[in-house]
């Protein structure tokens, strides 16, 4: 449960704070945001797996639906809904280099990532009690 808990927040907060780095065209033309991303991905992790202890199991979910759902509207306010559904796979393309499979795939991955890990968080709790 900790190990999902940290994947699910540390994905929000690495590819929300990548989007915004994305627009900022000085590092854009300079760094790869993907890389960026994994670094901040990984970063975020450790945090998360180090922080889990904290938070209490009723906690965990609605702090990641909250951070989740939080950051998304926050996202779609700033860029609109059509630059996240492309910007968003483009950085995870362009970090780990599959930049020939199509955005549509990493758009079904990212959506299949949150509901998957979401689903499995809230059946381990359920379960634990």
């Amino acid at each position: 449960m900790k190990i999902i808990f940290s994947l699910i927040n540390s994905m929000t907060f690495a590819l929300s704070i990548s989007l915004y780095l994305f627009n900022w065209m000085w590092l854009q033309m300079r760094v790869n945001v993907g890389y960026i991303f994994i670094i901040l991905f990984l970063l975020f992790f450790i945090i998360y797996m180090l922080l889990s202890n904290k938070f209490t199991d009723r906690m965990k979910i609605m702090y990641s639906i909250l951070l989740f759902v939080a950051l998304f509207i926050i996202a779609v306010v700033s860029l609109g809904f059509n630059k996240i559904v492309v910007i968003a796979p483009a950085i995870i393309r362009n970090g780990i280099r599959l930049t020939r499979i199509p955005f549509s795939v990493f758009n079904t991955f990212i959506i299949i990532y949150y509901v998957l890990l979401m689903s499995l968080l809230i059946i381990l709790i359920k379960k634990k009690k």
